[in-house]
């Protein structure tokens, strides 16, 4: 298992989720879309997007000459690694795309206040053309039968 990922179930998950005030299906659902940083970045930077340098996997393009990094996964590590390696090639902000949740309650704090990088908001236009509906997923409001043929009638969850 790589060193920057540690084992966790999903009530873990969705407590840090709900922690950061970001909606779980939709960083879920987001991180569920084969190649989405690449994606994303193709759809918010248009005919601005430039592919990253092969020698830079932390980066997912380039803006103006920029790094340009996708942050759906709050993968603080690669933020870092992005901000030290711009900064050995001489640059001294980096760019982030994030949803407005964790753009508001971590990133700007950590990288857009301390100058290490221009946060921008992954918009919900963005969001749509990447996964075509942005709303949650709303089950049928019937029973579940069990393979035993039981029959599972649960209220819906809430977050704590």
């Amino acid at each position: 298992m790589p060193g920057n990922q540690i084992p966790c179930t999903a009530d873990d998950l969705y407590r840090l989720l709900c922690r950061y005030r970001i909606p779980p299906y939709l960083q879920l659902r987001i991180m569920g879309v084969p190649n989405y940083r690449e994606l994303l970045a193709r759809i918010i930077l248009k005919s601005h997007y430039v592919p990253p340098p092969a020698n830079r996997p932390m980066y997912d393009a380039l803006y103006q000459g920029v790094p340009f990094i996708m942050m759906a996964d709050m993968d603080l590590r690669r933020i870092d690694a992005a901000v030290e390696t711009a900064r050995s090639d001489g640059l001294s902000q980096i760019v982030l795309a994030a949803l407005p949740e964790q753009a508001e309650t971590v990133l700007n704090r950590r990288y857009r206040e301390t100058g290490k990088a221009r946060v921008f908001t992954i918009t919900d236009a963005a969001l749509r053309e990447l996964l075509g509906s942005i709303a949650p997923y709303a089950p049928p409001d019937l029973p579940f039968y069990t393979s035993e043929g039981g029959v599972l009638d649960v209220p819906p969850l809430k977050a704590p």
